[in-house]
């Protein structure tokens, strides 16, 4: 049997009865005790009647608990936050309520919560099945108007989306005999963010010739950015004429421009990465960081950047975020991470894919831990129209990449980089 019951603030909430046959042999042991308090009356036997108005009241509280046991039981469940950087800590708290005057001798609740995130001072148990969640079980007796919360500390070590929910509620008879559910469909997710490194890098270069950048050369120079004055030379513009400098040196004087550029930076994902199967330290994982790591300290140095790859995000389409230098960039590169996962895609048709429609100052910057011939040949026509810097993850037996034309930046990869906190990029 199965109806829906409507609840305040949560939607709608299955109660489901358990199939034992306790309730109709209930009702014929009614009859029973009824007759036998009848016949000790009418025989004038104390005992009988007595021990059927015993049996009748503990028939009478069977019923009475069986029926009611989940009226007014409620059961909320609260994360502090959806999203949480690697590494964070996230509290969950789980409220039990029994808002009526029938107390509760035993209340069991089930939550599911994914097995991948370490939760504290919380008894779980795996899911029988082998799927990738786990449960929170809590057995207690419920006073009438009372309320529990108890509080879990969630270690935020494993990027992606996390759901946490549905949940179960049973309790039932004094005797154990019956029992009744309540589901609590309601879920809550928890969306954790790449890992993110401290990182020494130098500047990417760039193709445009003015922009908001100092450089070290004497190409073209930006009319804005005045640094200093020199002495007139034959063939210098009237315009950059400093006049009130020259009338107090008594000498003609010119403005001097700052040489400037305006970089921009394409970061490229290579997903194929060998021993990404790895549980808790793969190193597609380890390159995923890098690349979160990569776009944040691109634009923290007011560099627009973007994110490509050959990841999947499942239904939401393949890693692609647009250069751009908008203030929630970063947040938007670091959510489509936590979200990929590897595909079929290769990252040469990619990169080729993408390259048009990058911005002309555009670098390009790839992150990827092997380098087919497929991918070399792609490299080689890119590397004709734009600056190219590859980001070599190196697993364990690899040799380090040597490109005519193109700097190589190896990132040695350790099974421990989940303790680390600053790497050292140098070409």
């Amino acid at each position: 049997m199965m109806r829906l019951l409507p609840r305040a603030g949560a939607g709608w909430q299955a109660v489901r009865n358990s199939s034992s046959g306790f309730m109709l042999i209930n009702r014929r042991w009614l009859l029973v005790l009824a007759g036998a308090v009848a016949v000790g009356v009418w025989a004038g036997q104390p005992l009988l009647t007595l021990a059927g108005l015993f049996g009748l009241l503990v028939a009478g509280a069977e019923m009475l608990w069986t029926r009611h046991c989940l009226t007014g039981v409620e059961y909320e469940r609260e994360l502090q936050a959806s999203h949480a950087n690697w590494g964070e800590e996230v509290t969950l708290s789980l409220r039990i309520a029994n808002r009526k005057l029938l107390p509760l001798t035993w209340l069991q609740t089930q939550d599911r919560v994914p097995a991948e995130l370490p939760i504290t001072r919380a008894h779980q148990a795996r899911d029988p099945s082998g799927a990738p969640w786990a449960y929170i079980r809590c057995l207690l007796p419920m006073l009438p108007y009372e309320q529990v919360v108890r509080r879990y500390t969630i270690s935020c070590r494993r990027r992606g989306l996390f759901e946490f929910g549905p949940a179960t509620v049973e309790s039932g008879d004094l005797l154990g005999y019956d029992s009744r559910s309540l589901d609590f469909p309601a879920c809550q997710q928890l969306l954790v963010y790449p890992k993110l490194f401290e990182l020494q890098l130098a500047a990417p270069s760039s193709r445009r010739i003015v922009g908001a950048q100092a450089v070290n050369r004497v190409i073209l120079t930006d009319p804005t950015r005045t640094i200093g004055v020199r002495g007139y030379q034959s063939g210098d513009p009237l315009k950059h004429v400093e006049w009130r400098s020259s009338a107090r040196s008594r000498e003609l004087l010119v403005r001097l421009f700052e040489p400037t550029t305006d970089p921009a930076l394409a970061i490229f994902l290579n997903f194929h990465v060998p021993g990404y199967w790895l549980p808790g330290g793969s190193q597609l994982e380890f390159a995923i960081s890098l690349a979160a790591s990569l776009a944040r300290w691109s634009l923290e140095h007011k560099c627009p950047t973007g994110l490509f790859g050959n990841g999947a995000l499942g239904g939401a389409g393949a890693v692609h975020v647009p250069v751009s230098a908008n203030q929630l960039q970063l947040r938007h590169i670091l959510e489509v991470l936590a979200l990929a996962s590897s595909s079929h895609q290769h990252i040469a048709e990619v990169l080729l894919g993408e390259l048009s429609a990058l911005p002309f100052e555009a670098s390009v910057l790839l992150v990827t831990a092997g380098l087919d011939r497929q991918l070399m040949l792609a490299l080689t026509d890119v590397r004709r129209r734009r600056p190219v810097t590859i980001c070599q993850v190196k697993t364990p037996g690899t040799a380090a990449l040597s490109l005519p034309g193109i700097d190589v930046l190896p990132v040695d990869y350790d099974e421990a980089w989940e303790e680390g906190e600053l790497l050292q990029l140098a070409a």
